[in-house]
């Protein structure tokens, strides 16, 4: 006897927490802007706080090097990559964990840590997919204000904590506003932190803050059990295409993150370019020089247009235009000029100085015009 088919909503066989997740809103890609203003001859992606100098040379090369060999399947934990870094930041390779970029290691964190109930607490905004990943997990998200320099806001955090807090995450400095918690206050707080809640913190943009690598708080996990500290090579190296982060923890963590992990946490590519690049300080040097230099020509560009700058300690810039942010987006768009506009405020990557001054000019031409829609209250 034939079985009768019958229509089935395929929605309705996930989980229900599926239903749940917002969606992931990319950056507008070079394609959909030029079909759009098919004028444009370049179109300037200041979008995702990619590197705008390109990878590393020494990355590139290697990945030349490695790809007759991509019938083989990479090295299942990254052994060698772990051994550079372990021997760059002077600490044992037992602490360190390589996966599929810092929202990798993110992921990974919340699969092993957050059990249904569990309660996360994290500052908004920041990085969307730390509300994601907790309730995937069936998590609570426990979202608290940023402070009034939009700083991640530790003394709120501390009082949001309960008996069912399982998961601290803390974006230092933070994405999207730039903004960095003081090392000595974001030491104190972890040293406060009960050691049955497993604190995150996401060092994604270390390496351009003021302090360079003495901002860094990844030692601490020498002396923290209960701290994970999330690492990429996406930005300061150029290599955000090739999907390489890594965690620092003790080596319980450690231990209970390679049990979870799927086998093959980075690319056999991913791998041999995180290495060279690792080893390319000449082009690090260059990328920070890039950054703080043009940090600080747009910062006073833009407070001369009357616009309120943060401070950042990241690759790229929040600001209030005194537009709407989607409106402010779109006019830039005109211009060539791709940035984000989906939060509360203007989202922009710092780029190379011809870029940036691009971003200027275009930036006076919408402020002398009227087309574009203020914020409300401002």
């Amino acid at each position: 006897m034939a079985m009768m088919s019958t229509a089935v909503s395929m929605s309705g066989l996930t989980k229900e927490v599926i239903h749940k997740l917002p969606a992931f809103m990319p950056g507008e890609g070079p394609a959909a802007v030029l079909k759009k203003y098919p004028y444009l001859r370049t179109i300037h992606k200041l979008s995702s706080n990619e590197n705008q100098l390109g990878p590393s040379p020494k990355a590139v090369a290697a990945i030349r090097d490695a790809a007759a060999r991509l019938n083989e399947y990479p090295d299942g934990r990254a052994s060698r990559l772990c051994a550079a870094l372990g021997e760059f930041y002077d600490i044992s390779p037992e602490h360190l964990f390589v996966t599929s970029g810092a929202t990798g290691s993110l992921e990974l964190v919340a699969d092993v840590f957050v059990c249904p109930g569990d309660e996360a607490i994290f500052c908004w905004p920041t990085y969307l997919p730390y509300r994601r990943y907790v309730q995937r997990q069936n998590g609570i998200p426990v979202e608290v204000p940023l402070d009034s320099e939009l700083r991640f806001d530790l003394g709120a955090m501390e009082r949001a904590i309960t008996d069912r807090t399982k998961l601290i995450m803390i974006c230092n400095p933070n994405n999207p506003t730039g903004t960095a918690v003081p090392r000595d206050e974001l030491e104190r707080f972890l040293r406060n932190v009960p050691e049955h809640i497993i604190v995150m913190l996401d060092e994604a943009y270390i390496e351009f803050s003021r302090d360079g690598a003495d901002a860094s708080l990844y030692r601490l996990v020498l002396e923290l059990p209960n701290l994970v500290v999330l690492r990429t090579f996406s930005k300061l190296y150029g290599l955000a295409g090739e999907r390489v982060g890594y965690t620092f923890s003790g080596k319980e963590v450690h231990d209970l993150l390679s049990k979870s992990a799927t086998f093959f946490t980075a690319t056999a590519l991913g791998i041999e370019a995180a290495i060279a690049a690792l080893s390319d300080q000449e082009f690090v040097k260059k990328t920070l020089a890039t950054i703080h230099e043009g940090r600080r020509y747009l910062t006073r560009e833009f407070e001369a247009l009357g616009f309120r700058v943060y401070e950042s300690e990241t690759n790229f810039l929040y600001i209030d235009t005194g537009f709407d942010a989607m409106s402010f987006a779109e006019a830039l768009k005109a211009h060539g000029i791709v940035i984000r506009g989906n939060f509360e405020l203007s989202r922009i990557t710092i780029g190379t100085p011809e870029q940036n001054r691009l971003l200027v000019e275009a930036a006076k031409e919408i402020v002398e015009g009227d087309g574009v829609t203020k914020r409300e209250g401002a």
